[in-house]
């Protein structure tokens, strides 16, 4: 053993005697280090004593090196000669020859190592020197390629005598008596080549006639396997003192590599130039001595602003940027600091902000490069417009200094967790410390997510499981979206808050968890107020129920007296023959309508903000409706003179579906105002389809006038309850200020808005847009109420149950049906409703839905349940102000439904539709009414009588003064017994009534005959 030993050692001191000698224990850590090895690594003793033997060597190399050592171990073999790289203190390395011995004690245990290093860095350099050397040189010999040549032009002038190397040139086999002709040798080149042929000929015979002494020349020649190469030769002359050429000396090589790269040179410039021509970002070419633009393509000058490159290479680089760049400094300094540098180092980037031609500033990304250009160092500048990119970088802060605020503002802060790298850490913001009261986040940078699942558990355990279950379902199902509400004890202060959180969850392409993303808001504040909301809200409903009921209540006694009042006014106008006393008649009829509409405007108002108003979409013809519109205002702006037109464009549908009525009344309230407000020139409504789509369009409304118009510090007023432009206007314009307020109520129940232009003293427009219209098939049917204008009808006999419980009612029903020879029968409370149907079996009945004892609706379910009374058609009539009333009337079977105050033509619009009826024998057809009464006495007359009146509705056309000249009409008809036109003044006042405003027009239209 100690023989192994003594040998093991001077094996060690033999390879291993240059640099250093070290020890290691059997944990491979050293013991003893000697030598200059602190010299060659910079490494102190204490650094290497108690540390590992491989780690200082390169990461990649430890597992080799330890390898070797183990496998010397193993194999009792000494290492010899192991190369390997070791590192320095300075990070870096040397490279270094390890001999060593593993050291084993008596027992044959591994005890250590031991062992010498050399550095070897330089003698590993100086081998690479050599090699490097050595392959420069074989390059050099393979790259001369070239062989000698020479002419003897006294003893073989026709002859090229050549070098072994050059016959291996031009693809000849070499011998001693290798000779080439000169002729063969111009027949090649010229037959390969020949115009480069005949410059080499005209070339070689110039010697002789000049005294140049030198010759070059370029050719193509054909080798004997048929290869063309390209070969370049340049030559001595010898002449003698006379100048006689005796001989030519040459080496020919062989260029054809050369030539290839010169072409491809050729095609790249092509190329290059092609790229620069056509390169998306502006390229220049920069002189950076002259400072001058010496080339730019077609990009850079466009950009510039300018319209040809040779406009652009006449501006210096200083005129094409401001004074000053956006730091402040001169452009000129600057640009020269930026140009040294990429003079110096090769290249340069940097931002620049140029300036067009026409002035505009232009943000971009200079790349600069010096390069080489016509054979000078010149520098090429790649100019990128990032005017957009930087719009997009201030955009992008902008939006992180709102998201920071929105935080601030919201009480919020954001978190995140990084699967990968810490899944049970939360990192978060200085402002999650805070919300959460967390101390320890300050200090650690985290926070623990047990802690987090801890507290949140302890605190409220139903909202804490239930944001774990919402948790733990979100990272294991992609499609759970993790939005959860908790309480939460702050850790300072032991405060009990709300928290919301919401996170987003980042996977990889196979789904597995990355990150996720959170935010947290402390929530305390609002979910108090949800305590506090739910109480009002409590009130509010409660105080909302009580509205309606009052509302009910207050429709129902309200339009109760004007159904009677409006009853019997119609009535007492059909039965007063004097005229003085029926103007009293007529005024109470115009009061009272004028009074009705206020009431129901009031109780529209009360209906929408009780929420009780509900839109009820039907079929309907908005044509149809708009020649509806026209008839009821062209008689008013008639009387004002005003030009009023209606349109409606071409590709409108048919038939739409909306609710008819909530739309009417939009229209008129528009309408009204427009003719109201306006003393001369013109109104005009117009209807327009937009966005169509499938089965949907969108509706535009215009009504449009020529009025006072709406001064701009009162159009945000006009929508307003009771309010108009000037709290002073009714005094010339009558009116309550609900219609405007209404009709944006109702298009609010749209889903529309509603737009107002206007100009004072000019005239207003307003807009009305109503998005989301279904279209109904043009073939389908839809039903519209029969509307019959005409009073003049004969009912078959018929019996009617009036069932109301107040008395005014069921006299105003009687005196009406009566007079239509209609046998009337009445009830006054639902029980006795239910016994007089059984009785007497009516063709009709006309039911009160509020009735004491036995409500209407009651009183119909009896009537139902009983075969014979099932059949008979059942009219609700009612006070109610809610259409919902009217929808439980038809949904329970109610075959129609009539509001009070009920007028005449609207009960005999009603009975039309149950009854068998016929209109009143005419003695003239509806046209012939129209043909113009040619008795020159009674035309006289009535000139005499009514011409005053005639001229006065020409200036102020009312209705009083319709009827006056009617009953003038039929005066005069009864002194002449011409029942032409006692008809016509008949029929006249009959359209007058129920203010058919076309028809007016048309008899008007016919009048003019007699007095004109």
């Amino acid at each position: 053993m100690e023989k192994h030993q003594t040998k093991c050692d001077f094996e060690a001191i033999f390879y291993g005697m240059v640099d250093w000698v070290w020890e290691l224990d059997s944990n491979w850590i050293y013991t003893m280090v000697d030598g200059n090895i602190h010299e060659k690594t910079k490494y102190s003793t204490d650094e290497l004593i108690n540390h590992s033997f491989f780690s200082f060597f390169p990461e990649i190399l430890q597992r080799h090196v330890k390898n070797v050592f183990e496998d010397s171990i193993k194999q009792l073999k000494p290492i010899k000669n192991l190369e390997c790289k070791m590192l320095c203190k300075d990070t870096s390395h040397i490279t270094v020859l390890i001999h060593g011995n593993a050291i084993f004690n008596e027992q044959k245990e591994f005890v250590g190592f031991k062992g010498v290093a050399q550095d070897i860095t330089a003698q590993k350099q100086r081998e690479e020197e050599i090699v490097n050397t050595n392959i420069l040189y074989e390059f050099a010999l393979d790259l001369s390629n070239a062989g000698s040549w020479y002419v003897d032009f006294e003893k073989a002038p026709d002859h090229f005598f050549i070098s072994k190397k050059l016959a291996e040139v031009y693809g000849e086999k070499w011998s001693d008596n290798l000779v080439f002709l000169i002729k063969d040798w111009f027949d090649n080149i010229l037959k390969t080549n020949e115009e480069l042929g005949l410059k080499v000929i005209e070339d070689w015979y110039d010697v002789f006639t000049s005294l140049q002494s030198n010759i070059e020349m370029v050719c193509q020649y054909t080798k004997n396997d048929g290869q063309v190469v390209w070969i370049y030769s340049k030559a001595k002359v010898i002449r003698d003192n006379e100048g006689k050429v005796m001989t030519v000396f040459g080496v020919t090589r062989d260029i054809t590599d050369s030539k290839i790269r010169e072409q491809e040179l050729l095609d790249q410039e092509k190329k290059f130039r092609t790229l620069f021509e056509h390169s998306v970002d502006a390229i220049v070419i920069v002189d950076p001595v002259k400072m001058r633009y010496v080339d730019c393509n077609k990009r850079a000058y466009e950009t510039m602003g300018y319209l040809s490159k040779e406009e652009f290479l006449l501006k210096l680089p200083s005129e094409l940027s401001p004074e000053y760049q956006p730091d402040g400094r001169l452009s000129k300094n600057l640009a020269f600091q930026n140009i040294k540098e990429a003079y110096e180092r090769g290249y340069n980037e940097f931002e620049w902000v140029f300036q067009k031609k026409d002035g505009e500033l232009l943000t971009s990304e200079i790349s600069l490069l010096r390069t080489e250009y016509n054979n000078e160092i010149v520098l090429q500048a790649v100019v990128t417009d990032i005017s957009e990119r930087k719009k997009y970088e201030e955009k992008l802060l902008h939006a992180n200094l709102c998201s920071n605020l929105a935080l601030n503002l919201s009480k919020s802060a954001s978190w995140y967790i990084d699967y990968e790298q810490s899944p049970d850490r939360m990192y978060g913001s200085n402002d999650l410390a805070e919300i959460y009261g967390i101390l320890s986040i300050y200090d650690k940078g985290f926070y623990s997510f047990e802690d987090w699942k801890e507290n949140i558990m302890r605190t409220n355990p139903l909202t804490g499981e239930h944001a774990v279950e919402n948790y733990n379902e979100a990272l294991t199902n992609p499609e759970c979206d993790f939005d959860t509400i908790y309480q939460f004890t702050k850790e300072n202060d032991k405060t009990v808050i709300w928290i919301r959180e919401k996170a987003e969850i980042i996977r990889d392409s196979q789904g597995n968890l990355k990150r996720i993303y959170g935010l947290i808001q402390d929530i305390t504040e609002s979910k108090e107020n949800e305590v506090s909301l739910a109480k009002a809200k409590e009130a509010a409903e409660a105080a909302n129920i009580s509205k309606s009921t009052f509302l009910a209540n207050i429709s129902h006694e309200i339009r109760t007296p004007m159904n009677a009042i409006i009853g019997f006014a119609e009535l007492l106008y059909i039965k007063v023959k004097d005229q003085f006393h029926k103007q009293y008649v007529d005024k109470i009829l115009s009061s009272s309508r004028l009074l009705l509409g206020l009431i129901n405007d009031v109780l529209d108002l009360s209906k929408i903000e009780a929420g009780k108003m509900e839109l009820i979409h039907k079929p309907v013809s908005l044509k149809k409706e708009m020649e509806t519109l026209e008839s009821l205002f062209s008689n008013r702006a008639i009387s004002k003179h005003l030009d009023l037109s209606f349109n409606i464009s071409e590709d409108f549908p048919a038939v739409v579906e909306l609710d008819e009525l909530r739309f009417r009344q939009v229209s008129i309230n528009l309408l009204s105002n427009a003719i109201k407000f306006t003393k001369e020139g013109c109104v005009g409504y117009s209807i327009e389809a937009k966005n169509k789509r499938n089965e949907y369009l969108d509706i535009i409304i215009k009504v449009s006038d020529t009025g006072i118009g709406i001064p701009l510090s009162k159009r945000e007023h006009v929508f307003g309850d009771f309010n108009q432009q000037d709290p002073f206007i009714n005094r010339e314009f009558e009116g309550t200020g609900l219609g405007l307020s209404i009709t944006n109520k109702i298009i609010d129940l749209f889903n529309g808005s509603i737009q107002l232009e206007s100009k004072v003293n000019e005239g207003s427009t307003f807009t009305v847009y109503i998005p989301g219209i279904k279209i109904v098939e043009s073939n389908n049917k839809f039903n519209n109420e029969i509307v019959n204008d005409n009073l003049n009808v004969v009912f078959s006999s018929a019996k009617i149950l009036v069932a109301d419980d107040v008395r005014e009612n069921r006299e105003v029903l009687n005196d009406y049906l009566q007079s239509y020879q209609l046998k009337v029968i009445e009830a006054k409370d639902g029980v006795e409703a239910v016994e007089l149907a059984k009785k007497v079996m009516p063709d009709l009945i006309l039911m009160d839905i509020r009735m004491p004892g036995l409500s209407g609706f009651q009183a119909f379910d009896e009537l139902q349940k009983d075969n014979r009374t099932s059949s008979i058609p059942v009219v609700a009539c009612t006070a109610s102000a809610f259409i919902a009333t009217e929808n439980e009337a038809l949904k329970k079977g109610f075959n129609g439904y009539l509001r009070k105050p009920i007028l005449l033509h609207d009960i005999v619009n009603e009975l039309c539709k149950f009854l068998d009826w016929k209109p009143q024998d005419q003695e003239f057809s509806n046209e012939e009414i129209f043909e113009p009464v040619r008795d020159p006495a009674a035309i006289s007359l009535l000139r005499l009588n009514a011409s005053k009146l005639w001229f006065a509705i020409q200036d102020a056309p009312e209705e009083m003064l319709y009827v006056r000249l009617a009953e003038v009409l039929n005066e005069t008809a009864k002194t002449f017994d011409n029942r032409r036109l006692y008809k016509q003044g008949s029929e006249f006042l009959k359209v007058v009534k129920v203010h058919n405003g076309e028809m007016i027009s048309r008899y008007l239209k016919l009048f003019e005959n007699y007095f004109y």
